[in-house]
């Protein structure tokens, strides 16, 4: 087998050159430092696809036109006020909608990057800003979950630039819960970004 290759992984095998490893913090890690992994709360353990996600457009796997599409959105400023992001399970759209949240909102863009070092991108990775909603279609699915929402639209940001609201798994919402949400979806205010997942 080759050098670096994992047994039963076919990319691996066709690559076939040796990975470097860095040990940083006891943890064994593939890739630029700059691919960290997101750390919980000390005794909370988090899934690999949470504590491995991408946290740069260039760090999206298989999304290279998306990633490119999006950078040069961001690095131009010419953003839609809402983005649609489709595919089966595992294709990074839930990730590329964070990391859009972190560049949209980003002090120190780097060729439309987020650097995620400033307190805009600090406060979005750890959870904690109060201005980035991800909402859970699936589970919040209903007119009265809309109307909320619709009515919350209306007031600016507290800290960050833009308010960005995540609906994932957009499919699962009812008819009237879509007919509520429609207008408010196509005039939305202009502090305001919605990415459906």
């Amino acid at each position: 087998s080759p050098a670096g290759a994992i047994a039963g992984d076919p990319l691996s095998l066709r690559q076939c050159r040796p990975l470097r490893v860095a040990i940083v913090g006891g943890v064994a890690r593939l890739g630029s430092p700059l691919d960290r992994p997101v750390l919980g709360p000390p005794g909370v353990s988090l899934a690999l696809y949470r504590r491995y996600r991408p946290q740069r457009f260039a760090d999206l796997v298989g999304q290279e036109v998306v990633a490119r599409t999006l950078l040069n959105e961001v690095s131009s400023g010419g953003l839609a006020h809402g983005y649609l992001f489709a595919g089966v399970r595992g294709t990074g759209k839930t990730s590329t909608a964070r990391i859009l949240a972190r560049a949209v909102n980003c002090d120190a863009l780097v060729d439309g990057e987020p650097c995620n070092a400033c307190p805009p991108c600090l406060e979005i990775l750890s959870g904690a800003a109060v201005d980035v909603l991800e909402i859970d279609a699936a589970s919040n699915r209903g007119i009265d979950e809309m109307r909320d929402l619709r009515d919350k639209v209306r007031y600016l940001p507290a800290v960050l630039r833009r308010k960005v609201y995540i609906i994932d798994e957009a499919h699962m919402l009812t008819t009237d819960a879509w007919n509520a949400f429609l207008k408010t979806l196509e005039e939305p205010p202009p502090h305001v970004l919605f990415v459906l997942a």
